[in-house]
């Protein structure tokens, strides 16, 4: 007799049984399976087609049938944003040679590591443009790497706490339309022999200053480049 629908009312508790089903222990087979409540796996769930669910919860890890095995996502079907905790590597690579890390438990930086890192194209460092600069005047260094400045008044560049060891970039100093503009600077920012610098002030004149940040309170200035038309 064949029936088309089994309700869980219609069996006594524990009527069905793995045993009772794989009465030989070769596993039994069904087609369209929906679940409606919480299931628990005790082995291996093997299947040729599509596990589909609003969450999939791993205790321990997902893997691949092989290294390198298997993909995530498709290039017609890609995944949203993911999400990585605090400290955790993506690792690259068969012996995990190369690694992105967020470092929260140390600086506070996202860490390239393991590997020589080749972009294939441009970098752009963050440039802050401020067209109103006058008196005391802080740099963010943990914000821009770059900065333009427009000096409408005398400015002194005053001591920054965020400059990282490394950091490179340019500071693009411009002339208002009065000019006769003048720059001074806090004992961080550190030039050649100690000299004064000499910026052009000219109305609307621009000047290009690069840095380097050689340690903690030591900005490195290099010689402007004066007067860009």
């Amino acid at each position: 007799m064949a029936i088309s629908t089994i309700t869980t009312a219609a069996l006594a508790d524990d009527a069905v049984t793995a045993a009772k089903i794989d009465d030989d222990g070769t596993g039994f087979t069904v087609g369209d399976l929906t679940v409606s409540g919480a299931t628990t796996q005790t082995g291996a769930l093997t299947g040729a087609s599509t596990v589909q669910g609003t969450t999939i919860t791993a205790t321990t890890a997902f893997v691949p049938d092989a290294s390198g095995g298997a993909d995530i996502g498709t290039t017609a079907l890609e995944f949203g944003d993911v999400y990585i905790a605090d400290d955790k590597q993506i690792k690259f690579g068969s012996d995990q040679d190369a690694t992105i890390e967020y470092d929260e438990d140390g600086n506070d930086r996202l860490l390239v590591s393991g590997a020589v890192t080749e972009f294939g194209k441009a970098v752009i460092g963050a440039t802050l443009t401020d067209t109103s600069n006058t008196g005391s005047v802080t740099l963010d260094f943990d914000a821009y790497q770059n900065f333009i400045l427009t000096f409408t008044g005398n400015v002194t560049l005053a001591a920054p706490s965020t400059e990282k060891v490394g950091q490179s970039g340019v500071i693009v100093i411009i002339q208002d339309g009065t000019g006769s503009r003048t720059l001074s600077l806090h004992g961080d920012y550190e030039t050649a022999g100690g000299d004064a610098l000499s910026i052009s002030t000219a109305g609307s004149a621009v000047d290009v200053l690069p840095y380097f940040v050689k340690a903690a309170n030591s900005i490195q200035l290099g010689a402007p480049q004066t007067a860009f038309s």
